[in-house]
């Protein structure tokens, strides 16, 4: 049996829970993700993150290069980003 979106995740810590919430196995979002950045990027406290470009969002406590995100992209707070190659893109992984 394959597990289900809701016995993969504990979707009360994550801002993507609407999203992976509204699907049965968590690949079913993945059409939905990039229209599902763009409208909650609209919704972040500019006083918790910052808005680098039209598409980014970056949480004030992340670190991070710079040239390694491109958008639509949300980066949460306790969270690096990290540049694994560049013909690859980056990797984002919690502290």
């Amino acid at each position: 049996m394959i597990p289900t979106t809701s016995e993969l995740y504990d979707l009360s810590h994550t801002l993507a829970a609407p999203l992976l919430s509204a699907s049965r196995y968590p690949w079913e979002v993945l059409g939905g993700i990039q229209d599902f950045v763009l409208k909650l990027g609209e919704t972040l406290p500019v006083e918790e993150y910052d808005h680098p470009s039209e598409t980014v969002w970056i949480a004030k406590g992340v670190i991070f290069r710079r040239l390694a995100v491109g958008g639509p992209a949300g980066l949460a707070d306790a969270a690096v980003a990290l540049e694994r190659n560049p013909a690859v893109g980056l990797l984002v992984e919690d502290l």
